[in-house]
């Protein structure tokens, strides 16, 4: 039996002369572009690092974080971004909004916090230390946290972070 991608191939549009390479998850609904042709092919394919595929993200900044720039950056980029205070916060709008990711800023709390979420949710956990040292980075992973990193890294390196982490999710 064929799948589903094979039967949206077929309906396609086939240009001669013109060889593409489809991604496996092409939207389905992409509309055309100009006329067909070898010149001008009807579709132009998105990579698949550059689509968003869920974009609902929760920031979580504890003390001691600066979290403006990553908010900035991950919604120049089309993501939903959501800033909470607190833990108690941030279970509540996990509670009524299913985010596809959090991403926690701050220092030793940081720990607490990966496993209250991990306990509620199964949404990836990005988090970004203050203090980072070897051993609080261990103790945060295996808290729960699907990556973590120094606070200090730059905002787009916390979107492709993001996109990666929403990738592996998406699989």
């Amino acid at each position: 039996m064929r799948g589903t991608v094979d039967r949206i191939r077929d309906r396609w549009l086939i240009i001669p002369h013109v060889r593409v390479q489809w991604p496996e998850t092409f939207p389905l609904n992409r509309p055309v572009r100009g006329q067909q042709g070898s010149d001008n092919p009807a579709i132009d394919p998105v990579r698949p690092s550059q689509q968003v595929l869920h974009k609902r993200v929760i920031l979580i900044a504890m003390e001691g974080c600066r979290i403006n720039e990553n908010a900035r950056a991950l919604e120049r980029a089309g993501y939903e971004v959501r800033i909470m205070s607190g833990l108690c916060d941030a279970l509540e709008a996990a509670r009524q909004s299913h985010p596809s990711l959090f991403i926690v800023c701050g220092g030793m709390t940081v720990t607490r916090t990966c496993l209250a979420l991990r306990d509620t949710t199964n949404a990836p956990i990005l988090a970004l230390l203050t203090e980072a040292s070897e051993a609080d980075l261990l103790a945060i992973l295996d808290a729960g946290a699907d990556d973590c990193q120094p606070a200090s890294i730059g905002a787009q390196e916390v979107l492709m972070r993001t996109r990666v982490l929403l990738r592996r999710r998406a699989r």
